[in-house]
């Protein structure tokens, strides 16, 4: 069995995209910074468009155009 790494794609990122894949659109998520983050709004911007996120900054509902 090959590696991430041989797959063109990094052990972080596949658990971003694995998260991003356990959550669906009705969900409500408390988004945390960096892989957090990146995961649910992976997931909002590809298969879950009306998840709600609540950051740890206290927004609800926050649909960033481009991720920190």
């Amino acid at each position: 069995m090959s590696d991430a790494k041989d797959m063109g794609f990094t052990p972080n990122e596949m658990m971003t995209i694995a998260a991003s894949r356990a959550l669906k659109s009705d969900d409500v998520c408390f988004v945390g910074i960096g892989a957090p983050s990146a995961a649910c709004n992976v997931a909002r911007l590809t298969h879950a468009p009306d998840i709600t996120l609540i950051y740890e900054s206290g927004t609800i509902g926050t649909a960033p155009d481009v991720l920190p």
